[in-house]
């Protein structure tokens, strides 16, 4: 959900967080599994926020935003997040418990690509219909007021509206080849900053020394022995089921179903190595000024998916969701047998442990629904 320029700013620690419950959830991410919804981090960083609970939060904020730029002089219309990107699909889900909603979608991977990637693509290739574009992706009820404004004036609006995007500067975080962007205080990010101050409170992620204790626990799990035990037998265990299923987290079941929808889609997907601090590719000859996205580990290693993207066809989506949930019976089985998720989740509770008892602070975060950084 869009937050700004400033979410653009690559704050390593919110990076963290995300690999962590990615790496390390039971079920590696979102709703697919019960031991995602049970993950310590998860909890602390406001994953168990029930989604009506985290729609309230958010329009408040918008309302808040609204206030605070009428207050500046100009109009703002609040934007609800939740109706812009689904138009209300998706919306029977909600209630959905991780094992119902795991039961019915599995990961959960194909059901979103047909939910909000697919609708997008045909949108743009023309093939749309009533029928199969629910809604045409985000539409900023903000945008036509902001286009009839003057450059100037566009400058001053965004200015109140997020602050002075040049404040964020990058702080050593102790290691030797890593930089936080720090922002500047809520306060000082304009009237989303202050919105978000109001209704959330000022995020204690934002402390460099916050971030920096979070690193080291991110690699003190990642290379916690039992955990890496856990990892091996469960990567031994999947092989033994697909040899073609090279997965040695799974987490890793994510980006191999983004390399398959690629791949059926007519992209190119390129292996590459990343700069660490900018997230680009080191080879200048990869063409990134065309649609592209990339994933990369903490070493720099990782792929491009470069080119625009066709609609898979309803083969495709079938083949595809096939593969799914046979994988994801595998995933479960094997995390059952190897006892994978329970190692995980004493882990991530020692990290939890650690990080409450260093920074007290982070008790009052997933009582306003998780961090916000």
């Amino acid at each position: 959900m869009p937050r700004g320029p400033w979410s653009a700013r690559r704050i390593v620690a919110a990076s963290c967080v995300a690999a962590l419950l990615a790496g390390c959830g039971a079920s590696g991410s979102g709703s697919s599994g019960d031991s995602a919804a049970d993950s310590p981090l998860n909890a602390l960083f406001g994953g168990n926020v029930s989604s009506a609970e985290s729609r309230a939060q958010q329009l408040k904020q918008e309302e808040k935003v609204a206030e605070c730029m009428k207050a500046a002089g100009w109009d703002y219309t609040p934007v609800d997040y939740t109706a812009q990107f689904g138009n209300d699909v998706g919306a029977a889900d909600a209630d959905l418990s991780p094992a119902e909603y795991a039961k019915k979608y599995a990961y959960g991977i194909m059901h979103n690509y047909e939910l909000y990637e697919l609708p997008n693509l045909l949108n743009q290739n023309g093939d749309a219909t009533s029928d199969t574009v629910p809604d045409k992706g985000f539409q900023d009820p903000n945008s036509d007021y902001v286009n009839s404004l003057t450059s100037d004036e566009q400058t001053q609006y965004y200015s109140d509206l997020y602050g002075d995007q040049s404040q964020a500067e990058p702080v050593d975080a102790g290691t030797d080849d890593t930089v936080v962007y720090t922002p500047p205080p809520l306060e000082e990010q304009g009237c989303q900053g202050k919105a978000q101050q109001e209704v959330y409170g000022d995020s204690p992620m934002n402390d460099p020394d916050i971030q920096s204790r979070m690193n080291d626990l991110y690699t003190d799990l990642n290379n916690d022995p039992k955990v890496k035990a856990a990892q091996r037998d469960w990567k031994t265990c999947m092989t033994k089921q697909n040899t073609d299923w090279d997965f040695p987290s799974p987490g890793d079941v994510y980006q191999y179903f983004e390399k398959r929808k690629a791949e059926l889609s007519g992209q190119d997907l390129i292996e590459a190595d990343f700069d660490p601090q900018t997230g680009q590719p080191l080879d200048d000859s990869i063409d990134t000024t065309n649609s592209y996205s990339s994933s990369y580990d903490e070493n720099g290693h990782g792929y491009v998916i470069t080119g625009q993207p066709k609609p898979l066809s309803e083969t495709q989506i079938d083949q595809l969701r096939k593969e799914e949930f046979t994988i994801y019976a595998a995933d479960q089985k094997c995390q059952k047998n190897t006892k994978l998720t329970k190692v995980q989740h004493d882990a991530e509770q020692k990290l939890v442990d650690a990080l409450l008892k260093e920074f007290p602070q982070l008790k009052d975060v997933a009582k306003k629904g998780g961090a916000k950084g």
